[in-house]
């Protein structure tokens, strides 16, 4: 790890992915920055590795989080009829560049969004399913309807966020969740197994 991870249950995980597959011993290597936070779990290293890390939760009452998760469905659905050149897929989402925005995209988004307001209470409704948010579905409604084109802009002309990539550049500015969803469907074969390979390979068992 380049970093001290920030919190006790974040090393947890990131450990976690080492050691699986049967070794005795595995090891977890982590690079200590000259910061005060990496500096302190250096010398007090207790606390990151064996304090007792808090119960794990659900926020249920966090609109910001809610609306990043929307937001992303909204433009997934809203792209799902451009087409997307030029770039390799990336975690946030296929949302072409900010210069493909400018020129055609940010029109077609925001016809889509005119369009589907049915759509977007759907997405809402899924979303929030469950929850208590601190905002209502009528107030993210009128956000995505009426601010968000208008937000996607001024992050575009923000020299803050120089990513080429406007998935990437709006997970940045908080627009859209920082790790994103899944940007397609994997197989987990390339082709359909023989039943003489498969038997071939149980035989090789112990």
């Amino acid at each position: 790890m380049g970093n001290v991870p920030p919190q006790r249950f974040n090393y947890q995980q990131r450990v976690g992915r080492a050691g699986r597959r049967g070794h005795a011993l595995s090891v977890a290597l982590t690079i200590a920055k000259a910061n005060s936070h990496d500096q302190t779990h250096y010398f007090q290293t207790e606390r990151m590795v064996s304090a007792i890390p808090r119960d794990p939760y659900l926020e249920t009452t966090s609109s910001e989080i809610a609306e990043r998760m929307i937001i992303r469905q909204v433009l997934q659905n809203a792209f799902n009829n451009t087409t997307i050149k030029g770039l390799s897929e990336n975690i946030h989402g296929d949302f072409g560049t900010d210069t493909m925005w400018k020129n055609k995209n940010r029109h077609e988004v925001q016809q889509w969004i005119q369009q589907n307001p049915a759509e977007i209470d759907r997405i809402i409704n899924c979303v929030t399913t469950g929850t208590n948010l601190n905002k209502t579905k009528h107030e993210i409604k009128q956000y995505i309807t009426r601010e968000l084109i208008n937000d996607i802009d001024n992050t575009i002309d923000n020299p803050d966020f120089p990513q080429r990539a406007l998935s990437e550049k709006l997970s940045n500015a908080g627009l859209l969740p920082m790790f994103g969803f899944p940007t397609r469907v994997r197989l987990l074969y390339h082709k359909k197994t023989s039943q003489t390979t498969c038997q071939r390979s149980n035989r090789q068992k112990p």
